[in-house]
């Protein structure tokens, strides 16, 4: 620190008069360790060789050892087997190709702590220059909860997907169930259209039959839905009169309105189109 220190001092010309270099480097310093230790992030410093230089308060609760007892060390000794040695090889390799395999790149990583457990952590290293030697620094997080949030996430989901599954399958399965009286329906309701009826039960019977027509078309709708959501639906795209179809709307509301003593009628511009194309 204090080399890197001297080195900036150089870099920027001749110190002021009256003011002290020594006390101005001491200042400089208390105030960086002063940051290393507030910092909530571990950061642990090395050498070339993999040595551990500073390691501040964050890294001694993330890791479990004391600073003195890591200072010294090899950083391989954070990281459990069968990796303890990469850390060797990345940094030789960096400092011989200069390719920046973990440089400046944030990574996930298994950690171990002093008590053997192991978790996983979010690294981040950039590399050092002070006195003449390369050196790195690393900045580590535990992403325990970040992991388990996730993986809670994904469990939701999977949830979510299956209970959507089954409602459509339980929506599928109704709507062919529904199919089977609903034909019977419209299969007498056509018989009894062609026996010799009065007006009024002639005009009885088309009701029935043009509402479960409806009925019928409403599931089809549903099983549509089904289709839609297992990303399967088709078009399908023909003439139809336009006309007939409001009408047919409105008749299956007539009912509802005469009991409430209400008159429901459709007005239809002329200038509509009767026949038009539509799925």
């Amino acid at each position: 620190m204090t080399g890197k220190l001297q080195n900036a001092g150089e870099d920027h010309g001749q110190v002021p008069d009256g003011v002290d270099l020594r006390s101005a480097f001491a200042r400089s310093e208390a105030q960086v360790q002063a940051i290393l230790n507030a910092s909530p992030d571990a950061i642990v410093s090395i050498d070339q060789l993999g040595v551990i230089q500073t390691f501040n308060p964050a890294a001694e609760r993330l890791f479990g050892y004391r600073a003195a007892e890591a200072i010294g060390k090899n950083v391989s000794m954070l990281t459990p087997p069968p990796n303890r040695q990469m850390h060797d090889i990345y940094i030789q390799r960096y400092l011989a190709t200069g390719s920046p395999t973990v440089i400046d790149v944030e990574r996930e990583v298994e950690a171990i702590r002093k008590d053997g457990t192991l978790f996983p952590m979010a690294l981040r290293v950039a590399e050092l220059s002070y006195d003449g030697q390369r050196g790195f620094i690393g900045i580590a997080q535990d992403i325990t909860r970040r992991r388990q949030a996730a993986t809670e996430l994904e469990r939701a989901k999977e949830a979510a997907e299956a209970s959507n599954r089954a409602k459509s399958e339980f929506l599928a399965n109704m709507s062919h169930e529904i199919r089977t009286p609903m034909n019977a329906i419209l299969g007498f309701s056509r018989r009894l259209l062609n026996e010799p009826l009065t007006d009024a039960q002639k005009r009885k019977v088309t009701f029935v039959y043009e509402s479960g027509q409806a009925l019928l078309e409403l599931i089809n709708n549903i099983l549509d839905i089904s289709k839609i959501e297992a990303g399967k639906v088709e078009l399908a795209v023909t003439n139809m009169n336009l006309i007939e179809v409001l009408h047919a709307a409105t008749n299956t509301m007539v009912p509802l309105a005469k009991e409430k003593y209400l008159e429901l009628a459709s007005q239809i511009d002329p200038d509509i189109p009767q026949t038009l194309q539509g799925d």
